[in-house]
C-alpha cells in the first residue's frame, strides 16, 4: 500500500511541476538568428535557452528583457556553450551552421512562412522543436474581418507589387 501511494505522490509530484523544471522540455538551446530569439522569447522556458543571438539586442524590441546571454556568432563561442539544440532560419548564418552539422551539432533549420497557414505550420513546428506547448501564446486563427472592398497597392522590397497567394494578400484579407 505504501508503494502505491509513493508512486501516486511522485506522478502527481511531477506533473504539478512548473514547466521550466520538467525533463521533457529541450534543454541547451542557442538560437542563430533574430526571429528565432523572438520566438523562443515568447514560447520558451527561459532556462530552455543557453544564449541568443547577437542580433537580439541590435534591433530594439521593448518587450525583450535585458541582460539575457547573447552568444557573439562565432564558431568557437557556440561550442563552448555546449548547445544541445541549435535553431536557425533558412536564409541565417548559412555558413556557421553548415559547419555546426559538420562538427555533428544539431541545428534545426526553420522555412519561413509565406502564408498564414505556413504561420501556423512554423509555429507548431517550432513548438515541437522545443517541446513547448502554445500557452499564452496562442493566435485565434478562425477570427475573421467583413470585406471593405477598398483598393490598395501594396509595394515590398524593390517596389514588387504584392499579388495573390502571399503572405500580405493573406493578412489583408484576414483583417477584411
Amino acid at each position: 500500500m505504501n508503494l502505491r501511494l509513493l508512486t501516486i505522490t511522485i506522478l502527481l509530484g511531477l506533473a504539478l511541476l512548473p514547466a521550466g523544471a520538467r525533463a521533457d522540455l529541450v534543454k541547451g538551446i542557442v538560437s542563430l538568428d533574430l526571429c528565432t530569439d523572438w520566438m523562443l522569447l515568447k514560447f520558451a522556458d527561459p532556462s530552455q535557452v543557453r544564449a541568443y543571438s547577437p542580433l537580439l539586442y541590435k534591433y530594439h524590441a521593448d518587450w525583450v528583457p535585458p541582460g539575457l546571454p547573447v552568444h557573439d556568432g562565432s564558431l568557437e563561442y557556440i561550442l563552448q556553450l555546449e548547445p544541445e539544440l541549435l535553431i536557425s532560419g533558412e536564409y541565417n548564418a548559412i555558413l556557421l551552421r553548415k559547419r555546426l552539422q559538420q562538427l555533428g551539432r544539431k541545428v534545426e533549420v526553420l522555412s519561413l512562412p509565406t502564408t498564414l497557414v505556413n504561420i501556423r505550420e512554423y509555429q507548431a513546428e517550432f513548438l515541437g522543436l522545443i517541446n513547448a506547448s502554445e500557452g499564452s501564446g496562442a493566435v485565434d486563427w478562425d477570427r475573421t474581418y467583413p470585406p471593405r472592398h477598398q483598393s490598395l497597392l501594396l509595394l515590398g522590397a524593390n517596389g514588387i507589387g504584392t499579388g495573390t497567394n502571399t503572405l500580405q494578400d493573406d493578412l489583408l484579407r484576414k483583417a477584411g
